[in-house]
């Protein structure tokens, strides 16, 4: 593992937005690479990116399938996080900690909680929303879903996982944390309540995903931790 954290956004219809993001990535940290995915179709709002961030066009195949696309194209890393373009870093060190924490955990599986804070002010303490993936876990499973999903839920896979076998790590907020700005409208579909209206849509075939994945994937991912850290113990 090269000692960095790779942290990747796909994003879509919000280029102000995602250069706002990755500035606060970037100010707030000391090792990390950024990439990006972009829609082909979409990909002309962004215009230049910033030096240095690794920028993948490709076609509109989703939220997991684009992280899955980027964690392909950057192999070797020590850490995998993720972010939103609505989404800010808030702890200067993050990256730092992430590292630590990674170098630490047993046969270098960890999945790791940001804490997260938002305009709607909800509790998310043991929740495992948009998390950083050590690199162990990202080659275990060759991708960083689980699950293939639109947008949603992919999250609380890793948290099933790995909370039941016990890979799991919450951050505090001074060591992980970021503010989601909870944002519906986007260039596509300036108008917040049909942005919302779509995304229910997609919320429920992810959900009937999701729930699949419980039935037939969650113990197959589950045996796979099990084994590799038994080799371990040996």
């Amino acid at each position: 593992m090269n000692g960095r954290v790779l942290s990747m956004c796909a994003s879509r219809g919000r280029p102000g937005y995602l250069y706002e993001a990755m500035d606060s990535v970037l100010s707030s940290s000391s090792s990390v690479d950024v990439c990006v995915y972009l829609d082909e179709d979409d990909a002309w709002r962004y215009g230049d990116t910033r030096n240095g961030v690794r920028v993948i066009n490709g076609p509109r195949i989703g939220h997991c399938l684009s992280l899955d696309a980027m964690v392909r194209s950057n192999p070797g890393y020590s850490a995998y996080a993720v972010f939103t373009d609505d989404m800010r870093y808030t702890t200067k060190g993050w990256d730092e900690w992430v590292l630590e924490t990674v170098s630490r955990a047993p046969a270098g599986l960890a999945a790791i909680a940001p804490k997260l804070s938002s305009p709607v002010g909800c509790d998310t303490s043991g929740r495992m929303d948009l998390p950083c993936l050590s690199g162990g876990w990202v080659d275990l499973f060759g991708r960083f879903c689980l699950l293939d999903a639109e947008f949603y839920y992919w999250d609380i896979a890793i948290q099933v996982v790995a909370d039941h076998t016990r890979t799991s790590r919450y951050a505090q907020e001074d060591e992980f944390s970021v503010h989601h700005l909870c944002l519906m409208e986007s260039y596509d579909l300036p108008d917040a309540k049909e942005a919302l209206r779509r995304k229910e849509i997609s919320a429920f075939h992810d959900s009937r995903n999701t729930c699949v994945w419980m039935q037939d994937g969650r113990r197959e991912a589950i045996r796979k931790i099990e084994d590799r850290l038994r080799k371990v113990m040996r």
